[in-house]
């Protein structure tokens, strides 16, 4: 299995768990933009209906939607649990 896998559309890509993404904020990138990309933890958002950036709880929501290009699973350590995110299913 390679390590990152090329985004097809939301149906065929986990919701349950955070995710390693490749991507970029939604809307037209300008100029040199279009070839930028960000290396994020992300995870499935039902009230955004789209996959978002992971935040700590006590910081504000996600604002955008993020147009994803690649995603590999990100690995948990099970010594090191993980605080809850609002919106994993």
């Amino acid at each position: 299995m390679p390590l990152w896998n090329e985004f097809k559309d939301n149906s065929s890509t986990p919701k349950d768990r955070r995710l390693l993404l490749i991507t970029q904020p939604t809307g037209t990138p300008d100029g040199l933009d279009m070839h930028i990309y960000d290396v994020v933890v992300g995870h499935w958002s039902s009230h955004h209906g789209g996959f978002v950036q992971a935040i700590a709880p006590h910081e504000r929501q996600p604002s955008s939607v993020l147009r994803v290009f690649r995603w590999a699973h990100l690995v948990t350590p099970t010594d090191l649990p993980l605080r809850e995110l609002d919106g994993v299913q």
